[in-house]
């Protein structure tokens, strides 16, 4: 084995090597050193201590001379200066944000960004001899603003202004090149459009920036600035380091090793294309879904186990086998981007670090799929230990000056991208699709726990429709082939006999009219939604064009036709007229309605079934129950009536017994584990008297900051002494929590605190009585809620109202929030010594009754609940609680 294939292997292995003191040291995962390891390292071990030592250190270079371009960053300068208007290189996403924005505390969050990071504020003017240079301005960060507010049709506005803003081209020199964007639909409803240009910024940067932008705008709520530590690098000295890296013995090592693969003839990669232009469109790209079924997905990650190799490769081999096919070339060569971030100093910055890898196979038509899955392995294992070295300069070989790289490419990524977090914000990200292409023929797979998604994405100048869509069809084919028979020669299974009919009715559908009313209705939307003149019920939304934000314009106008709310995430699984009707129909009965939500379902302990709260849903559940993975499952039950169809409980026992015969579909028999916060807790503490009742034992009952409403028969002397107390003890926990209100938020609470207090002078406000209480009174931003959602939450304060809990005599924690309100003489700990007849645990955790739930205090919640379960698990276990 060659030194660079022996890399590649060590990589895939995650075995770090490292130079100390002239000796080899190795950190590996336990028993990855196999013998066979351990003699390649003994026969390898001068190369790689030399190799060790070569590397080129990176350090922070002085500001004051012209700093250089990385070599990405000229070649795409470069290109740019002859296509000025050319926006395939603009990297953006949008975000719908819903909630109370603080709009000032994101201006400060960007600039906090931006003045952290040199490249956001970074422009490419040339240098005295022409070349350009690194130009590091001040940070300064214009937040662009725009509304739709006063539209008659916002959506359409908002696609408009976010076509227009996606496509308008960057002036390198001038800059900037990060614009960030806020858009107005509503009071409580903005869009955010991060855009930069590829020139700053890459894949792994936009991950980077989403973590930093959520910890500044959470500082910056508190009016704080972000306490973080300055970066000790920034990418103009990567740039330099590249530079410096290029002209060393690695750098020529890695230069010997692309000339050695590429030394011969590369043929221009014959793609069958319908139509042969030598000038492409700038913006021509469209794509065809693939659509991968389930027997499908777990043999093919069967198939990548069993034969050692990953995704990717499974997925480039059967690539390569199509073009093999339609072009009759052997030697193929499709591209693949890769992060280049594999130096430890690299991680946290933002910039153009990502590279292209050329893959060079040779098929010939009598090679097994065995065989040529595995040659496949070994071109991609050697490629990555060499992907540090820069495309252009692989592209800048003599013997490849006259052949067109860019041509076809294939990508497999992971799902489990980070995306943006705002606090008290719930963000979610619009589908979008940039029709300014970089590849002719493109192979994009995501591969999300059990689910593969895919499509191939295409110049619609070069192929039609109908071409793309055999060729997806045909690829399923190959990928089916691959699982059934690895033994197969290429040359007899790619023929297009071979390929079964299946394979082609996965992407082709005929039409096929809607037969019902609500089918009917839903194609007549999707028609005016997306300006054609028929729908049929098979027909996929984004094979029909549809994307960017004609999703949001749907989905706003089937919650004003239909009145059922759905998130936009529906649609990546409801993608046809058929299947949205059978989901719209599956919600409007309530029968099918499930309140239960597996926010971490995975483990084998008892789970923990949380109760929604006064607003219905459980996002606020969300981090908490993703810091108890993977051991402790964890299920959200949400209200009744959240998708705007259903009728909300406004009784308390029939809310608690509905809620009972959920759990008891994930757990049939105690004992059971149940939590609560606000009016969540109320109803944990009823579903646990109804279990009981039924014989049932609750193990554990958790109270969030939370203690159900119990008559104070205290004198009005005492009530004010305790308050007193509670006032002076509480204050600084009180101010540090409203800090993180921001300013917005407690204007709105002053008000609706004002509203308050007026209908308690008048007499409209009991806590026994629910009349003339509206959810304003009970939200800060309840008025700003769809009118649904008002209903629901009158109708739980109407439950709680009319609801007296009895005392409990089986185990109570509660986890109680530091910052109690101010002025409120009730506190769940005291309520709960009154309430609690068995054994009762108290912990305060740091954070307001909000603030407990939300970074950076919900991981302290997450360690004690964590503890405390552990506790009562092995209670369960050692027999102390009884298993009625």
């Amino acid at each position: 084995m060659n030194l660079f294939d022996f890399l590649a292997q060590l990589r895939a292995l995650d075995i770090q090597l490292s130079a100390e003191n002239g000796k080899l040291r190795i950190n590996a995962p336990k028993g990855a050193v196999t013998p066979a390891i351990k003699s390649e390292l003994a026969a390898h071990k001068a190369d790689l201590l030399a190799l060790l030592t070569e590397t080129t250190p990176i350090v922070r270079v002085s500001r004051a001379a012209p700093l250089p371009l990385s070599v990405a960053q000229e070649q795409l300068w470069q290109l740019l200066r002859l296509t000025p208007d050319n926006s395939a290189y603009n990297m953006y996403i949008a975000f719908r944000l819903c909630g109370p924005l603080d709009i000032a505390a994101l201006e400060k969050a960007l600039h906090a960004v931006s003045e952290r990071h040199e490249i956001l504020r970074t422009t490419f003017p040339k240098g005295k001899d022409g070349t350009p240079i690194q130009a590091i301005g001040e940070p300064t960060v214009l937040l662009q603003r725009e509304s739709v507010a006063d539209a008659t049709d916002p959506y359409s506005s908002l696609e408009a202004i976010i076509a227009a803003e996606v496509r308008r081209p960057f002036d390198l020199q001038a800059g900037p090149l990060f614009r960030p964007t806020l858009v107005k639909v509503n009071s409580a409803e903005h869009v955010l459009i991060l855009l930069m240009h590829h020139t700053i910024s890459d894949g792994q940067s936009f991950a980077v920036f989403y973590d930093e932008l959520d910890h500044a705008y959470r500082q910056a709520r508190g009016a704080d600035v972000p306490d973080w530590d300055p970066l000790p690098l920034q990418y103009a000295d990567y740039a330099v380091w590249q530079r410096n890296w290029l002209a060393s013995d690695a750098g020529a090592a890695a230069r010997t090793y692309w000339q050695t693969q590429l030394a011969n003839d590369v043929p221009s990669l014959l793609l069958p294309v319908d139509h042969h232009l030598t000038q492409r469109p700038a913006a021509d790209g469209q794509f065809i879904p693939l659509h991968f079924e389930h027997n499908l997905i777990a043999a093919l990650r069967k198939l990548a186990r069993r034969e050692g190799v990953t995704l990717f490769t499974v997925f480039l081999t059967a690539f390569d086998v199509l073009l093999q096919r339609h072009t009759g070339q052997t030697k193929l060569l499709v591209c693949t981007p890769v992060a280049g971030r594999d130096r430890a100093e690299f991680g946290r910055m933002i910039g153009y670090f990502n590279n292209t890898l050329l893959l060079y196979t040779n098929f010939s038509a009598a090679l097994t799929l065995r065989d040529a899955l595995q040659q496949t392995h070994s071109t991609v294992m050697a490629a990555l230990a060499q992907q540090t070295f820069p495309f252009s300069e692989v592209a800048s070989f003599p013997n490849l000056a006259h052949t067109p790289l860019s041509r076809a490419m294939v990508l497999v990524q992971d799902s489990a991208e980070q995306t943006l977090r705002l606090s008290g914000i719930d963000v979610e990200t619009i589908p979008t699709f940039n029709d300014a292409v970089q590849y002719d023929l493109s192979l994009e797979v995501t591969a999300a726990d059990a689910h593969l998604q895919g499509k191939l994405t295409y110049r619609a100048s070069l192929f039609e429709r109908e071409t793309v869509m055999q060729l997806a069809a045909e690829l399923i084919g190959v990928l089916e082939e691959m699982v059934a028979d690895l033994d197969g020669e290429i040359g007899r299974i790619t023929s297009p006999d071979a390929y079964p009919d299946t394979a082609q009715v996965s992407v082709l559908h005929p039409y096929i009219a809607p037969h019902t009313d609500l089918e009917r209705n839903l194609a007549r939307v999707w028609q005016d939604v997306l300006g054609i003149e028929r729908v049929g019920i098979d027909d996929n939304f984004f094979e029909l064009g549809g994307h960017s934000l004609s999703a949001l314009r749907l989905f706003t106008q089937i919650r004003e036709e239909f009145d059922v709310h759905l998130p936009l995430a529906t649609l990546f699984e409801a993608t046809t007229v058929a299947q949205l009707a059978r989901l719209i129909s599956e919600n409007s009965d309530n029968d099918q309605w499930s309140s239960l939500v597996p926010i971490q379902p995975l483990g084998d302990k008892t789970p923990l079934f949380c109760i929604h709260g006064l607003t219905g849903d459980v996002l606020w559940f969300r981090l908490l129950g993703e810091l108890l993975a993977p051991h402790q499952p964890f299920y959200g039950v949400r209200a009744r009536g959240l998708d705007g169809v259903s009728e909300p409980f406004d009784d308390m026992a029939a809310m608690a017994a509905f809620y009972i015969d959920e759990i008891k579909r994930v757990q049939p028999e105690g004992p059971y584990f149940l939590g609560g916060a606000s009016l969540g807790g109320t109803v944990a503490l009823e579903m646990a008297h109804q279990l009981a009742e039924r014989g049932e034992t609750v193990a554990l009952l958790v109270m969030f900051d939370h203690a159900p409403y119990v008559a104070d028969d205290g004198s009005q002397l005492e009530k004010l002494s305790r308050g007193a107390l509670h006032v002076v003890g509480n204050f600084p926990h009180w101010t540090s929590a409203m800090r993180e209100l921001g300013s917005r938020q407690v204007m709105q609470r002053v008000r609706r605190k004002a509203r308050v207090g007026w209908k308690r002078i008048a007499g409209r406000w009991m806590m026994d009585k629910a009349n003339g209480v509206d959810s304003a009174d009970l939200l800060d931003y309840g008025s700003e809620l769809p009118a649904f959602r008002q209903r629901m939450i009158e109708a739980h304060w109407q439950a709680i109202a009319g609801y007296h809990p009895q005392p409990y005599d089986q185990p109570v924690l509660l986890l109680q929030a530091q910052a109690q309100p101010l002025l409120s003489t009730r506190r769940p700990d005291i309520e709960w010594h009154t309430l609690a007849r068995g054994p009762l645990s108290i912990i305060t955790v740091p954070g307001s009754h909000e603030g407990i739930f939300k970074e950076p205090h919900v991981q302290t919640l997450a360690d004690e609940l964590r503890f405390q379960l552990n506790g009562a698990q092995k209670a369960l276990h050692n027999g102390y609680v009884s298993k009625s």
